[in-house]
């Protein structure tokens, strides 16, 4: 849980704790309490596993704010200081959990796999509904893994437990067409059945009931 002993400094690239200078298995930097220790340790876990397996190394700092709330100078210094990523495929992921910011920066060599739209994509599927929860540890375990998910070409993560307009979104996109045709295949039935069976016109309907004829005395 997060501690509110004393206000949270304004965070920079060169004084923000770095623990995988000093210990290999670990990627995260979460020194104003914004997550769990456990939650630590499952993300450290995640990224190693990343890190083994695709050769990606990252850097996942987690603060209050950032200085000037510039988070785009924030992540980007820390991949220049720090010289995350070997051959160029380094990730950092920046949340400043009180300026309510992300930012991730990718090596050149990585921007093929993990493009800029697709880490978006995640950020608004997992990370701000989880934000507006106030539930950044579920937020952040399901984004890591949907980027871990993406470049081993497994299935995204589903996140439970928490409302997703992304993917209320997504689910509204896929259903409301199939409902348009739906409705209209029936009425073009309907139409079809009663053109057969009564000789029914659209046209003549129109002319005949929906506007006054001048030629009929209506009385």
């Amino acid at each position: 849980m997060r501690s509110w002993k004393a206000a949270s400094p304004l965070r920079n690239a060169k004084t923000i704790p770095m623990p995988h200078l000093t210990d290999g298995r670990r990627y995260v930097s979460n020194p104003d309490s914004i997550v769990s220790e456990e939650t630590v340790r499952r993300l450290d876990a995640q990224l190693k596993k990343m890190d083994d397996s695709l050769g990606i190394e990252s850097v996942l700092a987690i603060v209050s704010r950032v200085e000037n709330g510039d988070i785009f100078r924030f992540a980007q210094d820390i991949f220049d200081i720090y010289k995350v990523g070997k051959n160029d495929r380094g990730l950092v992921m920046v949340l400043a959990y009180d300026d309510h910011l992300f930012r991730s920066h990718t090596g050149r060599s990585l921007e093929a796999d993990l493009t800029d739209a697709e880490a978006f994509r995640f950020q608004e599927r997992y990370l701000i509904p989880s934000m507006k929860a106030e539930m950044p540890d579920s937020g952040l375990i399901y984004y890591t893994e949907a980027i871990y998910n993406l470049l081993q070409g497994k299935e995204l993560p589903v996140m439970t437990g928490i409302s997703s307009n992304a993917n209320s979104d997504d689910d509204t996109d896929d259903v409301l067409p199939a409902l348009y045709f739906f409705l209209l295949a029936v009425w073009f039935g309907i139409y079809m059945f009663a053109s057969h069976r009564h000789g029914w016109n659209m046209k003549n309907y129109y002319n005949g009931m929906l506007t006054k004829n001048p030629f009929v005395n209506n009385g």
